[in-house]
């Protein structure tokens, strides 16, 4: 596969280039590039198939690369250091990134999952879901959840609540059948956390736009839009209660 490495930190891309060189026979690279400008120019003349795409550069971002590209027919595997908004982006858009320094494992394996989903025939998630994300306001974010049959891009105003299913999470969306995704829900907990949402509950996490009412009788019960009724734990009631008051 024709590959491409985009990074302005020199020791990142001989990194990259030495793993791929030893590890990864089935790439091909074909250039290299350390900023959006130089990025666009060497996609445009070597169509690659696979681009290693640095998120914080000196003239903008991975994400302003991507928006600027008439074309984006190519796989992605994000490169980045620390940007927590960053690596919410891409994990909503069930994308796969590579955190610094890379190691040969992590290198690998987001490869061969690149790889594995060319192969198959189900829907998978793309970097247009991610331009589209980062275009949408705050009130039309949307997040792609990836099950075994299907790929469901649901906005995240419309989630009423996820619930914990063992390694799996179960999503109770509006007007739609549950959704059993695989992740935990801490994983899901710590991607809405800035849209919110709340952990009233070891089990549970809801989205506050939707709860209908918190019913102090047995301890405590909230009653969420759907009028499904989600446990609270004690120690979670006053914060609740606090911030319900605080949002509706």
């Amino acid at each position: 596969m024709r590959t491409v490495v985009i990074d302005n930190e020199p020791e990142i891309v001989a990194l990259l280039l030495e793993l791929i060189g030893q590890h990864l026979p089935q790439l091909q690279v074909v250039g290299t590039a350390n900023g959006v400008a130089e990025a666009a120019m060497l996609i445009a003349k070597e169509k690659p198939g696979l681009v290693f795409l640095d998120v914080e550069m000196d003239d903008g971002t991975g994400f302003d690369l991507l928006q600027r590209l008439p074309q984006r027919d190519f796989q992605v595997i994000f490169v980045t250091a620390h940007s927590k908004y960053a690596i919410q982006a891409i994990k909503m858009n069930a994308l796969d990134y590579l955190l610094k320094p890379v190691s040969v494992s992590d290198l690998t394996e987001a490869v061969e999952k690149v790889l594995s989903k060319m192969k198959s025939s189900a829907p998978q998630p793309t970097v247009q879901h991610l331009i589209d994300f980062l275009s949408a306001s705050n009130q039309s974010r949307k997040i792609v959840l990836r099950s075994a049959e299907s790929i469901h891009i649901v906005n995240v105003a419309d989630i009423v609540w996820c619930a914990a299913e063992g390694s799996y999470t179960s999503f109770r969306v509006v007007g739609e059948p549950d959704l059993l995704i695989s992740g935990h829900l801490k994983e899901y907990e710590r991607l809405l956390e800035d849209y919110k949402f709340y952990r009233p509950h070891n089990s549970y996490l809801l989205n506050l736009q939707h709860v209908k009412r918190f019913d102090k009788a047995d301890g405590g019960k909230i009653v969420m839009s759907d009028d499904s009724v989600l446990p609270v734990s004690t120690r979670k009631k006053e914060q609740l209660i606090q911030l319900i008051t605080s949002i509706h």
